[in-house]
């Protein structure tokens, strides 16, 4: 256990201190950066000061970061790899319409994503509110979509959270909207990361 909490402490840093290795080109764009991308990954003589340019634009501050994290937090870090699969599930379940689990057309290319245990499993968790079911996105972009409901789930989270800080700049920056009323996304993050 001590090894893996090594590892995810070793990446947490990594993930606050040197933000430019793995931000996602649309927070360069957002922190009016982009000219300093392309110089950061062909220049390592530069790259310090660019994660502190990096580090500014957040305005965030992660002093004692390397303190013990809590349970939940190791969670959500070992996650990592898995979260852009996971909003997508977040956002099937957002849309709240089973047909998209259901209807051969849909469901060919979630179990591609999920498999077919996985998409069995966000049948049944999912409260599917439509009543009669309403498909409001064709099969060529409704993967895009509900993975951008679920991004926008992810940025609505109003937390202090070192983890959700460091994570958030890895994927695209995605425009906040109302949290959805099934609340907060980490118990769904965890609970989904189970199985998917």
């Amino acid at each position: 256990m001590n090894n893996i909490i090594e590892v995810e402490q070793q990446r947490l840093h990594e993930l606050v201190w040197r933000p430019g290795k793995w931000m996602h080109a649309s927070w360069w764009r957002t922190f009016e950066l982009s000219q300093w991308q392309q110089v950061y990954q062909q220049s390592p003589s530069c790259q310090g000061a660019i994660d502190n340019m990096i580090l500014r634009r957040k305005d965030l501050s992660f002093s004692p970061i390397l303190k013990q994290l809590e349970p939940r937090q190791y969670q959500i870090l070992a996650l990592e790899t898995r979260l852009m699969k996971l909003f997508l599930a977040m956002g099937i379940l957002v849309l709240a319409c089973p047909d998209y689990l259901v209807l051969r057309r849909y469901r060919c290319r979630l179990t591609d994503i999920f498999g077919e245990q996985g998409c069995e499993q966000l049948l049944a968790i999912g409260t599917f509110y439509h009543s009669p079911s309403q498909v409001i996105y064709s099969e060529e972009d409704f993967i895009e979509k509900a993975q951008g409901i679920g991004l926008s789930w992810w940025y609505a989270e109003k937390t202090d959270c070192v983890v959700y800080h460091a994570l958030k700049t890895t994927f695209p920056n995605y425009p906040p909207q109302e949290a959805p009323r099934l609340g907060s996304i980490f118990p769904w993050l965890l609970r989904i990361g189970r199985f998917l």
